[in-house]
This record gives C-alpha cells, sequence and structure tokens, in this order.
C-alpha cells in the first residue's frame, strides 16, 4: 500500500468515502479507501475467532433435551419448555425442542381435560334426560 508521500507525489486527492475489508484466511483487515494528501493511513488486523457456543447454551440444550424427554412420561413437564424459551442464550436444537415441548404441553393438557370432563358431561347428559 502507498504511502501519504507517494499519494502526494502523485497528486491523487479523494476524500474518505468507505472502508475496505479484505480476507485473509481467517484474518481481516481493515483498511480506508481514499484519502487526502499528507495524511497517514491506518489499518487495523482484526481476527475472529471461532469458538462455538457457550457453556450456558450448552446446558440449556441439555435442559431442553431432558424436558422434551421426561415430558412424554409426565406431560405436565412439557410445560417446562416455557420457562426455558426466556433464556437469552440458546442454540437453535434447544429453540426448537423448547417450541415442540409448548405445543405438546398445550395438547396433552387439553387431552387431559377432555378425558376427566367427558365421563362427567355424559353422565349429566344422561341422567339429566330421564
Amino acid at each position: 500500500m502507498a504511502n501519504a508521500a507517494t499519494i502526494a507525489a502523485m497528486g491523487a486527492v479523494a476524500v474518505v468515502t468507505a472502508q475496505a475489508v479484505e480476507m485473509t484466511s481467517q484474518r481481516y483487515q481493515v483498511t480506508q479507501s481514499g484519502h487526502l494528501p499528507g495524511t497517514v493511513v491506518h489499518q487495523q488486523q482484526i481476527v475472529i475467532v471461532g469458538r462455538g457456543p457457550s457453556r450456558q447454551a450448552i446446558n440449556h440444550q441439555t435442559c431442553s433435551i431432558v424436558i422434551f424427554v421426561v415430558g412424554f412420561i409426565i406431560p405436565p413437564v412439557f410445560w417446562g419448555g416455557t420457562c426455558l424459551m426466556c433464556q437469552p442464550d440458546k442454540t437453535p436444537l434447544a429453540r426448537g425442542l423448547n417450541i415442540a415441548s409448548i405445543a405438546l404441553a398445550i395438547l396433552a393438557t387439553t387431552a387431559i381435560i377432555l378425558a376427566v370432563s367427558w365421563p362427567l358431561m355424559y353422565a349429566a347428559l344422561v341422567l339429566g334426560s330421564t
């Protein structure tokens, strides 16, 4: 990259308009495009480190899996998915399992209410008609 003295010698006059990002392997180099003669060009190296999900996100995902599996044995446990939806740090799998747990909680609760109330409504209809 040319320094300020070289640009001044060439007579190039430009206004700083944007930043260009050049990718070199896993390092990003940010440079200013265009500058005035006599100015100093600053470069900044940005290193991006891929670390994966946080410890909290992994714990959240484990809780979501446990609630989803145990909910099939004890249906009220499915409602735990509503509590886990409020957690800020979650993986896509945990989010999907929480949504599925909430949907199954609504279905299971409706089924339990109908199973309990159906015989009572039937008895009221039969005994009420005699």
